[in-house]
């Protein structure tokens, strides 16, 4: 009510002069609303449908980045073994086992 008032009063001290870019900028704003009531819920939606499958391909290169690390891993544990194991091969050299 306060709003209706103060602009009734601003447009009779002609404070305020309606111009044609005023109807213009209420057109605009009430076509933007209107866009926003009618459409905002699907618009909505799709770009969350967008981002879970954003997001699920980035958990799937995660997993496969992690199952890559993983083998890595797994891959260093053997060598480090036989690395151990060379140390008893040289033991065994050393004692000379299968020489006269």
């Amino acid at each position: 009510m306060l709003g209706t008032g103060l602009i009734l009063y601003f447009l009779s001290k002609e404070i305020y002069v309606v111009t044609p870019e005023t109807i213009s900028a209420i057109s605009t704003i009430g076509l933007l609303v209107f866009m926003v009531k009618k459409y905002g819920a699907s618009v909505g939606e799709f770009a969350d449908k967008l981002n879970e499958q954003k997001i699920a391909q980035l958990e799937e290169a995660k997993q496969a980045s992690m199952k890559g690390i993983q083998d890595a891993i797994d891959l260093e544990k053997s060598q480090q073994a036989l690395v151990q194991k060379r140390h008893y091969l040289f033991d065994v050299q050393r004692v000379g086992f299968g020489t006269p």
